[in-house]
């Protein structure tokens, strides 16, 4: 892949992650909808996933910061299948409401599969993740060069700062310091104490 389709596969991935880490929290503060512990942990992993283009988009594109995105993509698709077997059985009750006759654990799933098979093809094909670098003081010194950003590449990590605070201030929120009710029944608007 040339360095421009590879930036602009990184944002395309970076405009897929904010737009899929939006959804929950829509229906989290429209619908009141409290996410359980597992939830969290899977959209953190989206997070983690999301670092990967945000570094690629920043420095150069790097195999490092690709496996940053699939060992939070590999994280995440483990909290996922332990939601999804929790609640396979028919008589166990689900969490939350479905989307597309699926819950959100079970299109985090999916999401998570897709996004390792893409990144296995991104290292199966670009050829910056195959480079092997024949001078190593040239190689560091492209490591700390910084691109300059465009203006999606701006609003995108804005984006992905804000979603970050956000979810981070409604764990708090919900959980406080203490660890998460396995199934918080409080309303997101009232002060939990």
């Amino acid at each position: 892949m040339k360095t421009f389709t590879s930036r602009n596969l990184n944002l395309l991935l970076l405009t897929l992650t904010v737009i899929v880490l939006l959804l929950p929290l829509v229906f989290q503060l429209g619908e009141e909808e409290l996410p359980c512990p597992l939830c969290l942990l899977q959209r953190f992993a989206l997070l983690g996933v999301a670092l990967g283009p945000i570094l690629n988009i920043r420095f150069h594109t790097r195999p490092r910061h690709y496996a940053i995105s699939l060992f939070s993509a590999l994280f995440g698709i483990s909290v996922a299948a332990r939601q999804v077997l929790l609640h396979i059985l028919p008589s166990t009750p689900t969490f939350g409401s479905p989307v597309f006759g699926l819950h959100f654990y079970t299109w985090s799933f999916i999401l998570f599969s897709i996004i390792i098979f893409l990144l296995a093809l991104i290292f199966f094909f670009d050829r910056h993740t195959n480079a092997h670098p024949t001078n190593s003081k040239t190689s560091s010194k492209q490591v700390q060069n910084r691109r300059p950003l465009t203006y999606p590449a701006h609003i995108l990590i804005i984006a992905i700062l804000t979603i970050t605070l956000t979810y981070a201030y409604a764990t708090y929120r919900i959980c406080g310091l203490t660890p998460c009710p396995p199934a918080p029944t409080e309303k997101f608007t009232t002060p939990i104490e």
